[in-house]
């Protein structure tokens, strides 16, 4: 809650009225908005006041992550491989380092780092294209700054390059951190999360849903709106739609709220998580929705682990096993298996531990 924002890491050329380092990226023109915000954290340890059938998998602990961070927003995972990109360390300094993790070894690897302004990135949408395995990193901040960005990795050639910003002609730019994304039908929509638009440069919680196609590199609003917005909720999504559980409103409260989605029907409110949870991780294995670890109201980390069947998710329950360890706003993603990577203790501290399941 120590942030400036707002100014923009363009995809498209503007008139250059704020700069940021030379090495933001190949494409450097960036302009500021009228208005100002700040970029958001959870409140840490020391500012903060108090306020159908099991699934039967089990979690496991994977090699530890060689950097602690903690924060990134989301992650991506392709079969039996987890990238965790970006992220805060337990200063809350943003990082750039690019960790991918081979389950297949149990072993890291670093990838290249994801140029964001050139020292770190944090608080993105994660969401993976399973036509050309490319991996998109939407919008997020350095930790001063909310931006507009769309940053593509490339694993095969552990290359990243630039895609079209979130824009539209009606809202112009939209900025954020912790919105989420999903891949369905061959289209990237983003939705909800902290931020404003060009048109709207209130900050706040959002409840937009835009879509991005990558045979035309263009974006369009959907105008289907979420029934509410949270930030550091848990996303997933298969192949025909996007689920949402728990996050902070914006007064650091954990909500019990799920949601889904489909291009064609919008968004529906789903049943409730069993506890309030804000930075969770969630995914889908083996025909099952989890989610998984995070903040409960009472201000600790769970290890808790609640499980739903899809596509209907009709009820959550409690499943018989935990996380080897509680933490909260880690990376995750879902693959030939379920990982999550590094996050937070009770006390904010950012942790290496690492997992998937099975």
């Amino acid at each position: 809650m120590k942030r400036l924002l707002v100014t923009l890491l363009a995809a498209s050329a503007v008139a250059a009225v704020f700069i940021l380092p030379a090495n933001a990226s190949s494409k450097s023109t960036h302009r500021v908005l009228g208005s100002s915000a700040r970029a958001l954290r959870p409140p840490s340890a020391g500012d903060r006041v108090q306020k159908p059938g099991a699934v039967s998998l089990a979690w496991t602990a994977a090699a530890p992550m060689p950097v602690a961070l903690g924060e990134q927003g989301g992650g991506a995972a392709l079969g039996n491989f987890f990238w965790a990109i970006g992220g805060y360390d337990s200063g809350f300094i943003t990082h750039n380092n690019n960790q991918r993790y081979n389950k297949g070894t149990n072993t890291w690897a670093a990838g290249a780092p994801i140029p964001g302004t050139g020292g770190g990135w944090a608080d993105a949408a994660f969401c993976v294209n399973p036509s050309d395995k490319t991996i998109h990193v939407v919008n997020g901040t350095d930790g001063s700054f909310l931006y507009t960005a769309h940053q593509v990795y490339n694993p095969l050639t552990n290359t990243w390059t630039l895609a079209a910003a979130p824009n539209t002609p009606a809202d112009g730019f939209y900025y954020s951190q912790d919105s989420g994304c999903a891949f369905i039908g061959g289209k990237m929509y983003l939705y909800g999360g902290y931020g404003l638009t060009d048109t709207n440069p209130s900050a706040a919680l959002q409840v937009l849903t835009w879509v991005y196609d990558p045979a035309t590199d263009t974006w369009t609003d959907t105008g289907k709106t979420l029934p509410n917005s949270y930030l550091w909720s848990g996303y997933t999504n298969t192949g025909t739609a996007a689920y949402v559980a728990g996050g902070y409103d914006l007064g650091f409260v954990p909500h019990v709220q799920t949601k889904s989605f489909t291009p064609a029907g919008g968004w529906t409110v789903g049943p409730n998580l069993p506890q309030a949870l804000g930075g969770p991780g969630e995914g889908n294995v083996s025909g099952h929705a989890l989610v998984w670890g995070g903040i409960t109201s009472a201000g600790t980390m769970s290890n808790k682990t609640y499980g739903c069947s899809l596509p209907g998710c009709a009820s959550w329950v409690t499943t018989s096993f935990n996380l080897p360890v509680a933490k909260g706003f880690f990376a995750w993603g879902s693959g030939g298996s379920l990982y999550s990577g590094g996050g937070f203790d009770s006390a904010f501290t950012a942790l290496t531990a690492a997992e998937h399941l099975p």
